[in-house]
């Protein structure tokens, strides 16, 4: 008997492998099915249900909890900025983890008295 192993949200953790197959001589003993959750961008923890199908018998469920490893920081492209008295320089901004919602990033001096930064947020 084929036993198809499928996850509802392979988005979120997969089952491999996608079958098993029980005969007469192995029908009780445990085949190992190895889960893995997906890697995303964003820091929610998410779960996804395992299937556990044959023909002509109950189907049976196994609840997959993925924690997310994810933290919610701001990155730059740099530490250090070096500018010359009267010249400009520029540094990238991004999100380490993708948002649930809209992120305000503040940026500013702790000297305006030698250096501004603009814009004042992203």
């Amino acid at each position: 008997m084929a036993v198809s192993i499928a996850s509802s949200n392979p988005g979120v953790a997969t089952a491999t492998p996608s079958s098993l197959a029980f005969t007469a001589s192995n029908w009780d003993v445990y085949q190992t099915v190895t889960i893995s959750g997906q890697q995303d961008a964003n820091t929610a923890n998410e779960t996804a249900v395992i299937n556990v199908a044959a023909p002509g018998v109950t189907t049976r469920t196994v609840t997959i909890n993925v924690t997310d490893d994810d933290v919610p920081a701001i990155q730059t492209t740099v530490a250090l900025v070096n500018v010359n008295e009267g010249g400009t320089a520029t540094f990238g901004v991004r999100l380490a983890t993708q948002p649930a919602s809209t992120v305000a990033v503040s940026i500013a001096s702790s000297n305006p008295g030698v250096a501004t930064a603009t814009p004042s947020s992203l």
